[in-house]
């Protein structure tokens, strides 16, 4: 068998029904990416000019704490989970055993985490001044086994989770507006966020009639265990460099510091789920074409994924470091505006984490290379403890913006090393170099806008735009970027 040659050869329309099929896929998840960003927009602008820097500094405290040990109960499931699905998502019968095995290991894992949160916020002293805000948190850990969304995504229900998506935060929204009126109003702020995905949950949990079975009867935990621990461990280290910064944040440098870091880094983090949007898709197809050794299929799509991450990820990254005092000031306020420079650290957090996740989640897990991953990850650890342990101090919200940038960018380059080692993909590394070559150009735009005096939301739009079409209008028309001439050319077929 020659490389052109795939290894299952299908008929054209064929061919044509599964791409149909793909795009349905993908724009629904894209629709359910861009609702829940929109959201969280407009939410993240509402809350944090209504309740200030020092309060939501203080909820983003509380809800950190929560989610991590979410993420800790979780014990890798939300990925083990997607992978493992989407092999048996034909099967009914193994789909009910799988899923029915992975529920109550999660149970079993929130039982024990939410014994450890009470004890914890009950225990440790800085916490008790708060003690209400933190049992309200607490709501998240004690539901944490009910979120299913690893099993939509398996089995690639995108619609229903877009559809789910928007009903939940449009409902939540209103609450938000309604409810959420002064700096007072914080108990009002975290229950609405604790409600909002309780609601989800119980939505995900009702959905489930005629498609699996629960079953509690010849069920084989240990089979997931080995997996899952190093899936577990790999999750702990996550999470202390994903959340552990703004709890480090608190304790270093109190909740004022949180609030300026967290806008930051939520600003910068807001686009992620675009640019990691299309590889949601592909996770399950690359799982089926590891599995059944279909070295063509994965290049085809690891080639599509790796531009999708270069052509986009590279120039919002750019956009949000040089247009970051527009964004602060128009999504956050003038109160915030001490977080410019920790945003314009981590304003290249779209494209790293882009890269982290083609070749982690999408390569070295499917792949079976868990271990690899899990060692990845704890350089990620071991550069977010030093540097935020050194950095936060002197440095505050700016200290931990280079520990996080630093830790993401050593996860992605140890990843990226492993799979150099384990799986030959190669990646067009040309890509790069354009993209970041065409974005020098966003710099004479910033300098011409700043130049009238309008106001920051007039002045952000016409930049964005302005960018936006110089730079894909030179990748099409002057490069002849053949992904974005491929992408056009199948629109108007």
């Amino acid at each position: 068998m020659t490389r052109d040659e795939p290894q299952y050869a299908l008929p054209r329309h064929a061919l044509r029904v599964s791409r149909f099929d793909f795009m349905k896929k993908y724009l629904s998840n894209l629709v359910y990416v861009l609702s829940n960003i929109l959201f969280t927009v407009v939410t993240f602008s509402w809350s944090n000019r209504v309740l200030g820097v020092d309060v939501i500094g203080k909820a983003q405290t509380v809800l950190t704490l929560a989610q991590y040990f979410v993420l800790i109960a979780a014990i890798g499931i939300p990925i083990y989970g997607v992978v493992e699905v989407a092999k048996v998502a034909k099967d009914k019968i193994k789909l009910s055993k799988l899923f029915s095995e992975l529920v109550v290991i999660n149970f079993i894992t929130t039982a024990f985490m939410l014994v450890v949160y009470l004890a914890v916020i009950f225990l440790v002293k800085q916490y008790h001044h708060d003690l209400r805000l933190f049992l309200i948190g607490g709501g998240l850990v004690f539901i944490s086994f009910t979120t299913i969304e690893w099993y939509y995504t398996g089995s690639e229900q995108f619609r229903f989770l877009a559809f789910r998506t928007l009903v939940i935060r449009s409902i939540s929204l209103i609450a938000l507006i309604a409810l959420v009126r002064t700096q007072n109003d914080l108990v009002a702020y975290l229950s609405i966020n604790v409600l909002t995905i309780v609601a989800t949950n119980i939505w995900y949990l009702f959905n489930l009639r005629g498609k699996v079975n629960i079953l509690f009867k010849d069920l084989d935990l240990r089979r997931h265990i080995p997996a899952l621990l190093i899936l577990w461990t790999t999750t702990m280290t996550v999470c202390i460099y994903t959340f552990g910064d703004v709890l480090l944040v608190g304790f270093l440098a109190g909740d004022h510091t949180v609030g300026l870091y967290t806008a930051a880094i939520k600003l910068n983090k807001m686009v992620i789920p675009i640019i990691i949007s299309l590889a949601t898709v592909l996770i399950p197809g690359i799982s089926r074409s590891i599995a059944g050794q279909d070295k063509l299929s994965l290049e085809k799509m690891m080639d599509s994924s790796f531009a999708f991450i270069c052509l986009l990820g590279i120039p919002v990254s750019a956009g949000l470091l040089v247009f970051a005092p527009e964004f602060l000031m128009v999504f956050t306020g003038p109160k915030f505006g001490d977080a410019k420079t920790a945003m314009q650290i981590t304003a290249g957090l779209a494209f790293v984490i882009g890269l982290g996740n083609i070749f982690g989640l999408q390569l070295l897990i499917p792949g079976g290379f868990r271990k690899q991953y899990l060692i990845a990850t704890l350089v990620g650890v071991g550069l977010s403890l030093v540097l935020n342990t050194l950095l936060i101090g002197p440095y505050g919200q700016n200290g931990a913006a280079v520990a996080m940038m630093a830790a993401e960018t050593g996860v992605a380059g140890v990843s990226f090393y492993y799979i150099r080692k384990r799986i030959p993909i190669k990646f067009n590394w040309t890509l790069v170099v354009q993209a970041i070559g065409i974005c020098l150009l966003f710099l004479p735009v910033a300098w011409l806008v700043r130049s009238w005096d309008t106001k920051p939301l007039i002045r952000l739009l016409v930049a964005v735009t302005s960018c936006a079409g110089l730079y894909f209008a030179i990748l099409i028309f002057v490069l002849r970027e053949r992904h974005l001439l491929e992408l056009i050319q199948r629109k108007w077929r």
